[in-house]
């Protein structure tokens, strides 16, 4: 992943959220010399090549609305001005269970194994 934003998106809709990943992927075909793609350094895959060299760096940018409704409902702090913790982790969960749902099949299909 080289990127990712969850926000109201270029046309708000306050029903909505808009979230965006950017995923490094292959190059579609070989371009030759002296062209570079991604490439592993220190342990990372997906890292850009020296800026000394030419690199052709492809990528897939998934965008997907979701409705603001199946999002959890935070309750009102027990504290003013304290957040409520566990709502907060409800939101992040439900949040990221939207993400992996979406991106999830993509990522296996983009790995080379069906997700099912």
């Amino acid at each position: 992943m080289l990127d990712h934003h969850v926000g109201y998106g270029e046309d708000p809709d306050p029903g909505r959220l808009v979230c965006q990943v950017t995923l490094a992927t292959s190059l579609p075909l070989w371009l030759g010399s002296p062209w570079r793609s991604w490439t592993s350094y220190m342990g990372r895959d997906w890292s850009e090549p020296d800026e000394a060299r030419h690199a052709a760096l492809a990528s897939l940018r998934l965008r997907w609305p979701i409705p603001v409704a199946t999002l959890p409902r935070p309750r009102r702090p027990a504290r003013p001005g304290e957040p409520n913790l566990a709502d907060a982790r409800a939101s992040v969960r439900a949040l990221v269970e939207a993400i992996n749902q979406t991106a999830g099949p993509v990522l296996a299909r983009l790995g080379g194994g069906e997700r099912r």
